[in-house]
């Protein structure tokens, strides 16, 4: 028998197959090993009493909120899940009137036990008093509050009350008797449970009773009262006042006996702040004072066996929401708006409610806003909390002497802050003018600059006139606009300017000075004012005068001058001067004064003003000299004074340069072709436009069509095509042709195209043919020892 050696790839096969054996099978042992096996958690569920809560649901989702599992604990609240991976799992604890709980766990442990979990009532009662100590034929009241947490919006609660035969008990809320009432979602309410001690109980007696409401589920408060064995009463008397020791009514008065903190009584203040409290002796008691909207307080007294009445110190209840300002007193006018800062405070350790009202005289007008001046009538205190307000009041106009203005803010009380006005007339002057004294000649039109102020804070009408005008002469009242007036309305401190005109005439005798009056009156108010004036005629030459200081100016055209000019007053008479200038056809001009174009000037005695005159010539301007006036002239146009300025044109060039592409491409020894177009973009005729091409190297070569252009006007645009042709030898890269345009009178700026050059395709011929004899020999030298 003939054995064959065994071919060459059997056996590389089987050795690699042994190496992946021997590589592999000994991590699958390693993974199998620490691969962790899931587990179980177990835990408790209780309700706030310790009571396990059985039929509550346990659902495990993992963090990003995929359900993993759920449980569900057995009467005695415990439960065992489904077996669960290691990790860290969000658990919900859920039951029907309970507050859901949802808490985080990492499981790492085999069986792992979860801390106890404890579900709140949805649905709970609390109360302060739990034990009380009466007496006999007393009718106790106990308070509670029924708070409702759960996930429904609205829950019905039933009320019972389990107690003893003999007493007989109640529910109350507010004064009406309830069994059953709807609260919703978040709410909480007071209840009483009002009950009688029978005459006939003896001392000694224990009465154990319990309160249940009934929602979802049942929770309950027990109670106790304790009838004492007595040797007989004292009566406890007192006077409960304010800070400001005024009497307050209504005050609850509770005694607790200080051994065992048992209520034993209540009393309520009378109109005049007394109470009385018939207690048993003998006891030390605490007297606890109470009313909504002050700060209760607490006074200890002691009746011993031979007492028979004790009067209490008198007992100071402050208020939670005080009232404090800086400013008590205030000077005003009539029609002012006072604004009166004042900061409301919360003593107290529970968030108050807080609104505002004011009490003001009759025909004041108030309101309470915050510092942004917006309208507050209400806002909430957190406890020792303050903000900062304003009482915003308004005197009317008929307001003379003091008066009281209170700020109040209500909450469980009201507490008020008062502050005294004393309203006397405005001795503010409402007519004002800065050169009530003028000159001027015989005929001229003079005009005062003359300010009106609204001293009050409301709308004003004021009745405007000129008194005392002479005989012939004319005075008006005008606005800034040139209207006419005879009356003007204000808005609150509103101040205005008004041009007061007195025209004399020709005739007047001159050298003398004239007296007249501007008279405004308050509408229907007793605020009058005559502000005089006075108009002295004299004989005056023409004083006024213009230089320029660069009468003779050169511009391109299109391009704007600027001629400094100076108008100066010699006199001392101010003047209303008109400005003219005549202009050249088709050309813009205009007067600056600054920033501010003006056509006109007022120009104090003694003054004088700097301006500039702006001139713009066309575009289309020929290139010569222009010569034109600048005139200053009188109210009536007659010309007060002039200077003659002179314009040369001159030409204005710009050559620009556009290129239809930045970037062209050729194969060695050919043509890259692109286009420039040359545009005059100033404002004279060019000639002789053409182009001026830049080659990157010798043996290249540029042709132009059209080679030049005669002319170009002003915006008009001429274009060039351009073909580079590169040589033969060329080297494949990128090249740089750099264009420019010329014209007789200048050149354009320089733009350059990125020519890129490319190798000839022949190349590429060969290069596949190398690349096709180089695969044939590889393929016959791994035939050759293939076959090996």
């Amino acid at each position: 028998m003939i054995c064959k050696k065994p071919n060459r790839k059997i056996k590389v096969f089987v050795a690699i197959l042994l190496c992946f054996t021997a590589i592999v099978a000994p991590l699958a042992v390693l993974g199998s090993a620490f691969a962790m096996p899931p587990t179980r958690v177990w835990g408790s569920v209780i309700d706030e009493e310790g009571n396990g809560i059985g039929s509550a649901t346990v659902e495990i989702y993992k963090l990003n909120g995929d359900f993993v599992t759920s449980a569900t604990t057995n009467g005695t609240g415990e439960f065992v899940t489904n077996y669960i991976d290691f990790g860290t799992y969000r658990f919900h604890f859920i039951k029907l009137g309970y507050l859901e709980i949802v808490e985080d766990f990492e499981i790492r442990n085999f069986d792992h036990k979860l801390d106890t979990i404890v579900l709140p009532f949805c649905l709970s009662l609390s109360t302060s008093i739990v034990s009380l100590v009466t007496s006999p034929g007393q009718q106790v009241s106990l308070p509670l509050t029924v708070t409702y947490r759960g996930a429904l919006e609205k829950q019905i609660v039933e009320f019972e009350v389990i107690a003893p035969e003999e007493l007989s008990a109640k529910v109350l809320q507010g004064s009406y008797e309830v069994t059953k009432t709807e609260v919703s979602k978040g709410q909480s309410f007071s209840i009483q449970v009002e009950l009688s001690i029978p005459q006939t109980a003896q001392g000694g007696t224990i009465y154990n009773l319990t309160l249940k409401a009934i929602g979802q589920i049942a929770v309950s408060k027990d109670f106790t009262l304790q009838v004492p064995n007595q040797v007989g009463n004292a009566q406890v008397t007192g006077i409960v006042e304010d800070d400001k020791n005024n009497p307050i009514a209504g005050v609850t008065v509770e005694a607790h006996g200080t051994t065992n903190g048992a209520f034993s009584k209540t009393a309520t203040t009378a109109a005049d702040g007394s109470f009385s409290l018939e207690l048993p002796k003998p006891n030390a008691y605490t007297l606890e004072f109470s009313k909504e909207g002050y700060l209760p307080t607490t006074q200890t007294v002691s009746l011993t066996a031979a007492s028979t009445e004790v009067k209490a110190e008198d007992t100071e209840l402050s208020k939670i929401l005080w009232l404090t300002s800086a400013i008590l007193g205030i000077k005003v006018n009539p029609g002012d708006k006072l604004t009166l800062p004042f900061m409301v405070s919360n003593v107290g350790t529970e968030v108050e409610a807080a609104s505002f009202s004011y009490d003001v005289p009759e025909g004041w007008r108030a309101k309470v806003v915050d510092s942004n001046g917006n309208q507050i009538t209400e806002t909430a205190l957190s406890p020792s909390g303050h903000v900062n307000m304003q009482l915003e009041v308004f005197v009317p106009l008929e307001a003379n002497g003091d008066y009281d203005v209170a700020v109040i803010a209500t909450g469980g009380a009201a507490t008020a802050l008062t502050y005294t006005a004393h309203v006397e007339p405005t001795d503010e002057d409402i007519l004002s003018c800065q050169y009530p004294g003028k000159s001027s000649n015989a005929g001229d039109i003079i005009k005062f600059k003359v300010g009106l102020t609204n001293p009050f804070s409301v709308p004003m009408r004021f009745d405007l006139s000129v008194i005392s005008v002479p005989g012939n002469w004319t005075a008006f009242i005008k606005n800034a606009d040139g209207e006419y007036l005879t009356e003007v309305t204000l808005s609150a401190k509103e101040e205005i300017e008004l041009s007061v005109e007195v025209k004399s005439t020709s005739a007047s005798l001159t050298n003398q000075t004239y007296e007249l009056g501007v008279t405004a009156q308050a509408t229907n108010q007793e605020l009058s004012q005559t502000m005089p004036i006075s108009v002295t005629l004299t004989e005056l030459a023409n004083e006024i005068t213009l230089t320029a200081r660069l009468p003779e100016v050169a511009v391109e055209a299109g391009a704007s001058v600027s001629y400094p000019l100076t108008v100066s007053n010699l006199g001392s008479t101010d003047r209303y001067l008109l400005l003219s200038v005549d202009k050249p056809a088709n050309w813009k001009a205009y007067f600056k004064l600054g920033n501010v174009e003006v056509t006109r000037l007022y120009l104090y005695g003694g003054n004088t003003s700097d301006l500039t005159l702006e001139v713009v010539p066309p575009n289309t301007v020929a290139l010569d000299t222009f010569t034109f006036p600048v005139q200053i002239k009188s109210e009536s146009g007659v010309v007060l004074a002039q200077a003659n300025l002179t314009t040369t044109v001159v030409g204005s060039y710009n050559l620009g340069v556009s290129l239809s592409t930045y970037m062209a491409t050729a194969s060695s020894g050919e043509t890259a072709s692109f286009s420039a177009t040359l545009t005059n973009t100033g404002y004279t005729t060019l000639t002789d436009i053409g182009m001026n091409i830049t080659l990157p190297a010798d043996g290249w070569s540029v042709k132009i069509s059209p080679v030049h252009v005669d002319a170009l006007k002003s915006r008009e645009s001429a274009t060039f095509n351009i073909e580079v042709t590169t040589p033969e030898n060329t080297v494949a890269g990128d090249y740089m042709v750099s264009v420019k345009g010329e014209s007789s009178q200048m050149g354009s700026g320089i733009t350059q195209v990125r020519v890129t050059v490319s190798a000839s395709t022949s190349w590429g011929i060969y290069g596949i043919a190398i690349a096709g004899i180089f695969i044939f020999l590889l393929v016959g030298v791994f035939w050759k020892f293939k076959r090996r």
